[in-house]
C-alpha cells in the first residue's frame, strides 16, 4: 500500500486541481483586473461590496444590454466565492441564456461546471465542459486547458465506477476517455478487486500504449498481482465493546453472532460468513484506525457499524476514500446516509418513526387536530419535527407544538400552552364565590328575621334556644325555580334554596323546615315551585302549618357574545330574587333581588385537540401524563418506542395506560419469524433481545443474502453497493424492509397499545 501511495505522488496529474486553485485563491486580490483571462488563472477573484452593488444596479437598469454579461458573471462569481452554489448556478445560466456569444460566456460555462461539481452533479458538469474540450480549430487553447483540468478533477474525485464507464463512451474524442479508464482500474484496485483492476489496466495499455500513464498502469498491474483479494464472506464489525457505550455494543454483537450462526447452518464450508470484530471504544481516532485495519489488512467485504452517530460522522470521509460499504444498525442522527454513497443503515430512524405516527393518526385514525409536546434535546426534537411536517403534508393541523427545557420537572407552563386550565385559581375563585353567596343570603336572612320576629332578635342565643316555637313563625323555603341552560345544568335553584335554609335557620325566633320536608309536601300537594303564587302559599301553609313561605328564582342572564378562550374562565351573571309570602293571606311581606357572578371554568380541551404526540423520554412521560388530567386536558396520548422498557411495566402501568406507541421491534410479536428469533436469542443469551440486537441480526442477514447473490467471477465492494441498492424486499425479524436510493434501509413500523400493563398490537 505504501508503494501504491508513492506511485500516486510520482505520477501526479501535471495540471492544477481544484484543491490547487483554492491555494491560488489566497493570492488573488481585489486589485486583479476583472478579465476572462485572469479568471482562468485565478478562479476565486473576490468581488467587493461596492463592485457587487454596481453590477446589480447595472442589471436592474439595463438587464438586456450586451456589455452586462460582465455584471452577470461577477454577481454569479460572488455567490460562488461564498459557497452559494444554487444562486451561482442560476446566475451563470442566466448569463449564458442572455449572452451566449459574450466574451464572458466561456469562463461562465467553466465556472458553472465547477459549481455543478459542488452540487454533486458531476455528469452535468462534464456536459458543460465538453464543448470547450472537443476537437475544434476555433477552440481557445487557454479555455480548453482549464476545462480539461476541471474535467480531470471531476473524473478523479466525483464519479462512480458506472459513471466512469459512461465517460468513456460519451467523450471518446477527448483525453477524458483515457483518464476514465485509468481511474476505473485504480478505483477497482482500491475497492479490493485486484483481478478486475488488472483487466482494466491491461485494457488501458492496449488502447493507449503511448499515454503518459502507461508506465503507471504497468506498475499498478505488478502491485495488484501481489495483493490479496477481498474475501466476499468476511465482514468487519466496528462496535463500542468497551467504555460507556459497551452495553449497546454488546447487544449489537449478540445479534450479529446469532445471525452468523443461522446463516452458516445453510451454507457450504467455503461460503461460511466470518466476522472480524473491532472495538471502537467510542473514540474517534480509534474508529479511524480500526476502519483502515479492517479494509486494508483484513480485506473485509463490508463493515457493520459504527453504532454511534458521532463515530459514523468521523469515518464518513474515509468511507468515501476507501470506497467500503458500511452499514450501521444503530446510528440515528438525521442525514447521515446522504453524506456518502457507501453508507447504509438498518434501523427505524427518528424521522421514520415520527412520520409513521403522523400517518397512523391522520390516515388510519382520521384525526385532524393534534398537538405536540417535547423537550429541547435532539432525540425529542427530531421525532417532533418529522411528525409535524408529515401531519401538515397529509392535511392535518398541528394546533400547538410546545417545547420545554431539558431537565424540566414542573410542566405547568407546558400544560397551559397546550390549552390546559390551572386548577389553583379555579379553586380559590370557587371559595370566594361561595363566600359571596353566603354573605348575600345572610343579609337577606337577617332582613327577613328582623321583619318576622323583631323581638327575638334582641334576646341572646341562649334565651332564644329556650323559647317555645310559635306556629306563625314557622317558615318553609321552596326550592327556587331555575331559568337558563347553565342554571339548570348546575341546579343553581336547589343550591341557593338549600343554603338559604341554613342561613335562615340560624335566626332567633324562626323555625325553618328542612328542604326534604318541603319537597315531600309539594309532591303530595302536586304544587310546582315554578308557579308558586298566593293560592299555592295558602294551600301549602295549611298543609304544613307554617306561617310564611319563601319562594325565589335564579335566572341566568343572556350573554351570547362571549367567546371562550383557552385557559380562561367565563363569567356568568345570575339574577337571584327572593319573596316571602304570608301563608294565611298569600300576601307578599318581603322581596329582594340581586345579581351574583359565578366564574365558569373553561371547557376541557377548548382547543378541540384529538391527540397529543409526546416524543419524550419515559421519565418525562411518567411526569407529564398525570398532569394532563390535572390541568383538564382530555386527549389521547401517543409516544415513541423509547418507552418500551422494564420501567414502563414497573412504573407506567396506571399512568400510561391506553397510550399507543410506534416501534420497529417487539419481543412478543406473534409473527413466526420474530417469535423464532426471540426464542433462539433467549436460548443463547438467557435474556430477551433488545431492538438493537434485532436490528443487528437483520443487518447481517441482509448483507449475507446480498453477498451470496453476487457473481462469482467478479466481486468487488462496488458490486455489493450496487446490489444493496437493488434490494426491494427483505423479510427480517423486524418486518419487511427495502433499501432506498439514499441508503436508508426502511421498514414499516407497527403500533402497540399499553393496556393494563400489557402491550397489544394495534391493527
Amino acid at each position: 500500500m505504501k508503494s501504491l501511495c508513492r506511485f500516486t505522488r510520482k505520477h501526479a496529474w501535471n495540471i492544477l486541481s481544484l484543491g490547487s486553485l483554492l491555494l491560488y485563491a489566497g493570492c488573488a486580490t481585489q486589485q486583479l483586473g476583472k478579465t476572462p483571462e485572469n479568471v482562468l488563472k485565478y478562479p476565486y477573484i473576490t468581488v467587493s461590496t461596492e463592485e457587487l452593488a454596481e453590477f446589480k444596479s447595472l442589471i436592474a437598469a439595463r438587464p438586456g444590454e450586451f456589455k452586462n454579461g460582465k455584471a452577470y458573471f461577477w454577481i454569479a462569481q460572488d455567490a460562488y466565492n461564498h459557497s452559494e452554489w444554487d444562486n451561482a448556478d442560476k446566475t451563470y445560466s442566466e448569463l449564458l441564456r442572455r449572452f451566449p456569444h459574450s466574451e464572458w460566456a466561456g469562463v461562465a460555462r467553466l465556472m458553472q461546471a465547477r459549481t455543478r461539481a459542488k452540487l454533486k452533479n458531476a455528469n452535468s458538469a462534464l456536459a458543460l465542459l465538453y464543448p470547450m474540450v472537443k476537437p475544434s480549430p476555433k477552440a481557445n487553447p487557454d479555455l480548453k486547458a482549464a476545462a480539461l483540468a476541471v474535467g480531470r478533477d471531476i473524473i478523479n474525485d466525483e464519479l462512480t465506477l458506472a459513471d466512469l464507464g459512461k465517460v468513456r463512451t460519451a467523450y471518446p474524442d477527448t483525453p477524458w476517455a483515457a483518464q476514465a479508464l485509468f481511474a476505473m482500474g485504480k478505483r477497482t484496485l482500491d475497492a479490493g478487486s485486484p483481478d478486475q483492476a488488472i483487466k482494466l489496466f491491461k485494457q488501458f495499455m492496449e488502447t493507449y500504449p503511448q499515454h503518459e500513464y502507461a508506465a503507471g498502469a504497468q506498475e499498478l498491474i505488478e502491485k495488484a498481482k501481489h495483493l490479496a483479494p477481498i474475501n466476499r464472506y468476511k465482514l468487519g464489525c466496528m462496535l463500542p465493546l468497551s467504555g460507556p457505550y459497551a452495553p449497546y455494543g454488546k447487544a449489537i454483537k449478540q445479534g450479529l453472532e446469532l445471525a452468523v450462526q443461522q446463516v452458516n447452518i445453510r451454507r457450504p464450508e467455503g461460503e461460511q460468513i466470518t466476522l472480524v470484530m473491532a472495538d471502537s471504544e467510542s473514540n474517534t481516532s480509534v474508529v479511524l484506525r480500526e476502519l483502515h485495519r479492517l479494509v486494508e489488512e483484513e480485506k473485509v467485504m463490508a463493515v457493520i457499524g459504527p453504532a454511534l452517530s458521532v463515530s459514523v460522522k468521523a469515518v464518513l470521509p474515509e468511507i468515501n476514500s476507501l470506497r467500503i460499504p458500511v452499514i450501521s444498525p444503530a446510528a440515528s442522527e438525521p442525514g447521515l446516509t446522504r453524506q456518502s454513497a457507501y453508507f447504509f443503515r438498518y434501523l427505524l430512524t427518528n424521522e421514520q418513526q415520527g412520520e409513521a405516527m403522523a400517518e397512523y393518526l391522520v390516515l388510519r385514525q382520521g384525526m385532524r387536530r393534534v398537538s405536540v409536546l417535547h423537550s429541547e434535546n435532539r432525540y425529542d426534537r427530531s421525532l417532533a419535527d418529522a411528525f409535524v411536517k408529515k401531519v401538515e403534508q397529509l392535511g392535518g393541523q398541528v394546533v400547538t407544538n410546545v417545547e420545554y427545557a431539558a431537565g424540566t420537572t414542573d410542566f405547568k407552563d407546558s400544560m397551559m400552552a397546550l390549552g390546559g386550565v390551572d386548577p389553583g385559581p379555579l379553586k380559590n375563585r370557587e371559595l370566594e364565590e361561595r363566600k359571596s353567596m353566603d354573605r348575600l343570603l345572610e343579609t337577606w336572612s337577617q332582613q327577613i328575621a328582623d321583619q318576622l320576629a323583631p323581638e327575638a332578635q334582641k334576646v341572646t342565643l341562649a334565651q332564644a334556644a329556650l323559647a317555645t316555637p310559635v306556629a306563625d313563625k314557622r317558615v318553609a323555603i321552596v326550592r327556587f325555580s331555575e331559568y337558563g341552560t347553565l342554571t339548570q345544568q348546575e341546579q343553581m335553584g336547589k343550591k341557593v334554596s338549600e343554603r338559604f335554609s341554613y342561613a335562615l335557620a340560624g335566626k332567633a325566633g324562626l323555625e325553618v323546615l328542612t328542604q326534604r320536608q318541603t319537597f315531600d309536601t309539594l309532591r303530595k300537594l302536586q304544587l310546582s315551585p315554578l308557579a308558586f303564587g298566593r293560592e299555592g302559599a295558602k294551600k301549602f301553609g295549611e298543609a304544613m302549618n307554617v306561617g310564611y313561605v319563601v319562594v325565589g328564582s335564579v335566572d341566568q342572564r343572556e350573554e351570547d357574545d362571549r367567546v371562550p378562550l383557552p385557559g380562561r374562565a367565563l363569567p356568568v351573571h345570575y339574577n337571584i330574587s327572593v319573596r316571602v309570602l304570608n301563608a294565611r293571606s298569600g300576601q307578599e311581606v318581603f322581596n329582594a333581588a340581586q345579581t351574583w357572578v359565578k366564574m365558569i371554568a373553561p371547557e376541557a380541551n377548548v382547543r378541540n385537540v384529538e391527540a397529543l404526540y409526546l416524543p419524550v423520554a419515559l421519565e418525562d412521560a411518567v411526569s407529564i401524563v398525570p398532569q394532563l388530567a390535572f390541568y383538564d386536558l382530555s386527549m389521547k396520548v401517543y409516544g415513541p418506542d423509547a418507552w418500551i422498557s422494564p420501567r414502563l411495566f414497573r412504573e407506567g402501568v396506571e399512568i400510561l395506560n391506553g397510550v399507543v406507541l410506534a416501534t420497529g421491534f417487539w419481543v412478543d410479536n406473534p409473527e413466526p419469524g420474530s417469535h423464532a428469533f426471540v426464542k433462539q436469542f433467549i436460548d443463547a443469551y438467557t435474556a430477551p433481545p433488545s431492538t438493537l440486537s434485532a436490528q443487528a441480526f437483520d443487518t447481517l442477514q441482509l448483507v449475507a443474502k446480498v453477498c451470496g447473490q453476487l457473481p462469482r467471477d467478479s466481486v468487488s465492494r462496488e458490486d455489493l453497493v450496487s446490489a444493496l441498492l437493488k434490494e426491494t424486499e427483505f423479510n427480517g425479524v423486524t418486518g419487511k424492509a427495502w433499501v432506498e436510493s439514499d441508503g436508508e434501509i426502511r421498514r414499516e413500523p407497527f403500533f402497540l397499545k399499553f393496556d393494563q400493563g400489557i402491550l397489544k398490537k394495534e391493527e
